[in-house]
């Protein structure tokens, strides 16, 4: 009996061993690929110290004209009606504008660019690993290479708005990642440490 258990011990052991964070297996690689995508997250870049004022022509302007309206209906933006008076910024506009603010959402949502306090990001999603395609053999065991296909996690309410994607310009991120078969494939390499799998950067 005694025998018996120690053999079964020496099984299981050995089971936790070959399953364990070394091992090169999808579900390590997946759990390396998600741990590193956690600290690139999806965002929303506001291009100007807020608030911001803007000229009446300004807002037809395809681009940066329709970004603020846009996050004004997603609640994260207020605006009022302004007289703007020859700032330097506008070319020596005068006339109507459009002031924008960040709305007590907006202040919450709100995250300072690394480079640059007074600019704002709003963090909509992150990439998550939708499943491993391929990977190449490990050869020396400590370097290998993975491609897989992603899924966008933890999706804001207010970027799931067609108006917000199509003029901040994440419609095509969304179109990738939910476009039904997720086949967008990206390639990162893998290294061997003594934790485990990890993404080389």
């Amino acid at each position: 009996m005694r025998k018996l258990v120690i053999i079964c011990g020496l099984i299981a052991f050995a089971l936790v061993a070959c399953g364990g964070p070394k091992q090169a297996s999808d579900a390590n690689f997946k759990q390396a690929i998600n741990d590193d995508l956690t600290k690139a997250q999806l965002y929303i870049e506001i291009l100007s110290p807020l608030p911001v004022d803007m000229p009446d022509y300004a807002l037809q302007d395809k681009f940066t004209g329709q970004r603020y309206p846009s996050l004004e209906r997603a609640g994260l933006l207020r605006s009022s009606v302004i007289t703007i008076s020859n700032p330097p910024a506008t070319g020596g506009y005068n006339g109507r504008g459009t002031r924008f603010e960040l709305t007590d959402l907006g202040k919450k949502l709100a995250v300072p660019a690394t480079w640059d306090p007074k600019i704002m990001h709003f963090v909509y999603a992150k990439k998550a690993v939708h499943s491993i395609e391929n990977w190449t053999d490990p050869g020396n065991g400590n370097m290998v290479k993975v491609t897989y296909t992603y899924e966008l996690d933890d999706v804001s309410d207010w970027a799931k708005r067609a108006d917000v994607q199509s003029a901040c310009g994440i419609d095509e991120v969304f179109a990738k990642a939910f476009g039904g078969s997720k086949t967008e494939q990206q390639t990162v390499l893998l290294i061997l440490t003594n934790n485990g799998w990890e993404v080389k950067n």
